[in-house]
Parts: structure tokens; sequence; C-alpha cells
């Protein structure tokens, strides 16, 4: 808040909704932190284990971190989370400004405290996704499905409340600034989620693999890129870990490598002397795009969501028409008919640096803070 006498700088919280492993909304949470290194962190659980990147923070949790298996199981509490999030008293603060994907908008603030979020997603399991989310993880037993579904339905009607409790909606694409209007009524200012850029180069000489990677879960759709590849027989390489790799690895032939857990400096390399990057999931925004793009490597990906905002067809990549295997086909048959230019590619992708996402979050909350007190005083 550089442009605010020293005297007169306000008091910031910051919030997320919880903080078991490191993923994409932890990286804008970073980026705060980073900005805002006195402000406390409200969250629900805490795993200090997995985020040793907070070890110097002010970490304040709820209630729910002192439950056996909360730091491993997250999931089974979010019934609970409302409460948890509307009995920390933020009272102390002028401003909060929270990462949420779930359910960090429903912290109560005073009167006279800005509250500002940046939404990754509405509540995607309570929303677009909430007949997908029964079916692929609601077990079929007597009472489970009417219970899951008696539950969303009153955790949808929480969360719809609890999103006008804030002031300003920042998103983190149009995509999802379009999805805050549907679901909160409300409109929200785009700005795109830090990316560390530096951390990514050129290769000298692309090697002969493709690749894909991050959470092996079913709604990324692995299974598209596996069945693809059985198909055309090209070498790929898949990183990350999750639920679905056995089930992955099952089903792949011998030209798929499953290369599990990559630290990130590695991850740079496999990113850099790929082909190209697979990616048939719908994307909020989509970090490992914007990873790919850095490396100089092209992107194959869903013509939707964040992706079809960072995927220009046949410069930095093709767009799959549709989330099927089919699509996935025609587009690798397009991505060998084209030429990419590896420099051209990265340099694109350099206005998502850190540096950027800081300045233009800076700004916008001295913005918003002035057009609050403006507001207080009229």
């Amino acid at each position: 808040m550089n442009n605010l006498q020293a005297d007169k700088q306000p008091k910031i919280a910051l919030v997320t909704d919880w903080m078991t492993s490191f993923g994409g909304e932890h990286r804008v949470l970073q980026a705060f932190h980073e900005m805002f290194p006195d402000s406390p962190i409200y969250t629900t659980i805490y795993n200090e284990k997995e985020l040793k990147e907070y070890k110097d923070a002010v970490i304040r949790t709820s209630f729910l971190n002192n439950i056996p298996f909360a730091k491993k199981k997250h999931q089974l509490f979010l019934p609970l989370m409302p409460y948890a999030f509307e009995a920390m008293d933020l009272s102390e603060y002028d401003i909060v400004l929270s990462s949420n994907h779930s359910c960090s908008k429903g912290i109560i603030t005073k009167v006279e405290t800005l509250h500002i979020s940046y939404c990754h997603s509405p509540m995607r399991y309570v929303w677009e996704g909430c007949h997908k989310y029964v079916k692929e993880n609601i077990p079929k037993i007597p009472g489970a499905m009417l219970y899951a579904k008696h539950m969303l339905h009153k955790l949808r009607q929480w969360d719809r409340l609890a999103a006008d409790r804030v002031d300003y909606f920042i998103g983190n694409s149009h995509f999802i600034k379009r999805q805050i209007k549907k679901y909160y009524q409300r409109d929200a200012e785009v700005i795109y989620p830090p990316i560390n850029t530096g951390n990514f180069a050129v290769a000298e000489e692309k090697e002969d693999y493709f690749l894909a990677g991050g959470r092996l879960i079913p709604n990324k759709r692995f299974d598209i890129i596996v069945e693809a590849f059985n198909e055309l027989g090209l070498p790929l390489k898949i990183f990350g870990k999750g639920p679905d790799y056995e089930r992955l690895v099952t089903m792949s032939k011998e030209n798929i490598e499953f290369v599990g857990f990559v630290p990130d400096e590695d991850v740079a390399g496999l990113f850099s002397k790929a082909k190209a990057y697979i990616a048939p999931q719908l994307e909020d925004f989509g970090i490992v795009t914007v990873e790919a793009h850095s490396s100089g490597t092209p992107v194959i990906g869903l013509n939707k969501g964040g992706t079809a905002e960072l995927v220009q067809d046949g410069i930095n990549g093709i767009l799959m028409k549709a989330q099927t295997k089919e699509a996935l086909l025609d587009a690798m048959k397009q991505f060998q008919e084209t030429t990419f230019d590896s420099a051209k590619i990265r340099q694109a992708a350099l206005k998502y640096d850190v540096a950027r996402f800081k300045r233009e979050m800076h700004s916008y909350i001295e913005r918003a803070y002035s057009e609050w007190q403006d507001f207080l005083q009229s």
C-alpha cells in the first residue's frame, strides 16, 4: 500500500480455505504472503509438514485443526467449514484478503472492514460440478446419496449467502468471472494468477516425447490422454501422483511412462524438452499451461475454460474441440502439421510473471481501499 501515509497503513489479514498440500491456489497465497509478510494467515487446517514455505508465517487455524486425521482428510470436514470460518474473529483488521475456492469467503467482518476475495472458482462441488461430484465420489449405499445431496443443498444455500459478505471479487480468469456472475450475481475484475516464469527456460533441442502431469484424479481426464496415446504409439511421460494412478498405469501401453512425483527444478526440464504438453482437462485458469509456454513448449488443450484464454490455435498450441479421445487424436494430427516458434511462445508467457501479479494486486487493493473509505464517509 505504497501511496498511503506510514501512520495510516491499514491492518491486513490473509484468509484461505485450507493449507494441507501445495496447489494452484497456494501460489496466490504465497504471493500475498510475500506482499504482506507481517499479515497473519487464517485457515481451517494447516499441515506444516506439507507446506514448509510458510514456516516463518503467522498461521491461525480453526478448531478443525485439532481433530484427528483432519490434516490428511480435510474433505471429510467440509460440512463444518462454514462454522469454522464464521467463528474467526477478524474485527481488528481494516482489510481482509481471501484466496478462495470453497468456504473462506464466508468470514464475518465488521462494517468498516474491506473484504476482497480472489476467487479461483465458485465452490465447484455445489454449483457447476455438483451432479458429477455426487456421481463420482458418493458410495452407492443406502442413505449415502440422499445425505450427500442434502448436505450439498444446505452448503449451496450457505455459499450463496456467504458471497454477499464479500465487498469486491477478483476472478483468476474470464471463465471464472462469468461463473461469479452466474452463481453469485456479482461483478468481478480479472487478475491472472502469478507464475514463476523465471524458473523455466527454452531447451536447446526438443526430445522425442510428449508430456502430461499434475494430480492424477478422474476429473483431470488423464484417461483420454492414455487412450489416445495407446492408439498413437508415441512416447508420453506423465508426472504426478493421485488416486487414479493405478488405474491409469494398468490401462497404459509400453510407450507411456509414469515418472511419479517430480521436484519443481526437474519439472522445468521436462517441460522444456517435451514436444508438447497435453491438457484435456477443464481448467479454471491453467497454471501448467503457462509453465509449459514459459518453457517454449506448445500446449494441446481443451477449447474451454482457462485453457481457451491461454492457447492461441496454431501459435502456442492446438485447441481440442471436445473432451474426448477422438478430439485429442484430431488435435495431435493438426499438431504434427504445424510449426511452432519456442522463443515466441516463451516471450508471450512472460506477461503472467509473479512481479506482474503483485503489481496489479497492489494497484487493485489501493484503489478498492480508497473507494471503500469514500463509501464509509458518504
